[in-house]
C-alpha cells in the first residue's frame, strides 16, 4: 500500500518515562521532559525531536492538535503536602514572530493533585502553521516547585484544511 505525502501529519509519543520535569519557580511553564519517538506512527511534512512537532510543509494550514498526557507529583521535599494545581497545555511556536505561547484554548487545569496519583489529561486546538513553526507539550505546577513525572503523552496534528 502506498501512503499519500500529498497530506501533512505529524506524530509522536512517550511511554513508560521517568525522567523529572523540574520546576525553578512556582507557577512557571516548562516543557515536559522524556524521549519521544514516532516509531510506528506515520509522519509527512513534520520533523519530530524530544517533545517537538515541527512543521516542513511549503502551504500553510490549519491544524487539528490532540494530545494525551499523564502525569503524578514527586513527592516534596517537606510538608505541609497540599494538594496543588497542575495546567497541561500545547506551545505553539510561531517561527515568522520567532515567539511562542501556551496556547490558552489548549490548557487544561487538573485540581488538587495529590503526590503518588496519576492523573490523565487530554487537550485539542485548532491552530495555523507555516514552514518552521512548532508545537511542544508544557507543563505547570501551579502552586509548588515540585517536581513531576510525566509518564506517558503522546501528540497528533491532523489537517483540516
Amino acid at each position: 500500500m502506498s501512503i499519500s505525502t500529498d497530506i501533512s501529519y505529524g506524530q509522536f509519543y512517550m511511554k513508560n518515562n521517568s525522567e523529572v520535569t523540574s520546576f525553578t519557580s512556582v507557577d512557571s511553564w516548562v516543557k515536559i521532559a522524556g524521549i519521544t519517538t514516532t516509531d510506528g506512527s506515520i509522519n509527512s511534512k513534520f520533523i519530530e525531536t524530544d517533545n517537538r512537532l515541527t512543521y516542513t510543509g511549503i502551504d500553510d494550514k490549519i491544524f487539528l492538535s490532540q494530545a494525551t498526557v499523564t502525569f503524578t507529583q514527586e513527592r516534596p521535599p517537606s510538608g505541609p503536602f497540599i494538594d496543588y494545581d497542575v495546567e497541561v497545555g500545547i506551545y505553539d511556536y510561531d517561527s515568522t514572530a520567532g515567539i511562542g505561547t501556551i496556547l490558552k484554548s489548549s490548557s487544561t487545569l487538573v485540581k488538587n493533585t495529590t503526590y503518588g496519583k496519576f492523573y490523565t489529561v487530554y487537550l485539542t486546538d485548532i491552530h495555523i502553521h507555516q514552514q518552521n513553526d512548532y508545537v511542544e507539550l508544557y507543563i505547570c505546577n501551579k502552586g509548588t516547585d515540585t517536581d513531576i513525572i510525566v509518564t506517558d503523552m503522546s501528540l497528533l496534528l491532523t489537517p483540516i484544511s
